[in-house]
């Protein structure tokens, strides 16, 4: 069980290290399937965050991302925190931590691998 598995490598001291993918919706971690199934625009922000796992995603990066040419049109941070909202609450209830995805203030998002 991942949950087990990843409970034992914390209380040994290690930091827990996740690989994250995504196939066709759904999520990954460490090759496992989870029972995170996101939509369009969640599967698109958090792709391109993967590709960019350990730095700084801008908020124009991510509205680019998600919404691609219509990005001038369609940018709106409210939209972007509700999508990373949603995409924590998606972690939450996989039992993933939402530490995950940390927000840096005026700047954007960060994707971190470690728990």
């Amino acid at each position: 069980d991942l949950k087990e598995s990843n409970e034992y490598v914390t209380k040994l001291g290690f930091p827990l290290l996740l690989k994250i993918g995504i196939v066709k919706n759904n999520v990954f971690v460490n090759s496992l399937p989870t029972q995170i199934r996101l939509t369009v625009q969640e599967d698109k922000l958090l792709s391109y965050m993967i590709g960019k796992v350990g730095d700084v995603v801008s908020f124009d990066e991510a509205a680019v991302a998600v919404w691609e040419e219509k990005s001038f049109e369609k940018f709106s941070l409210y939209c972007l925190a509700k999508i990373i909202e949603n995409i924590r609450t998606k972690f939450r209830q996989a039992k993933l931590s939402t530490d995950l995805i940390k927000t840096i203030r005026g700047q954007g998002y960060l994707l971190t691998h470690y728990l």
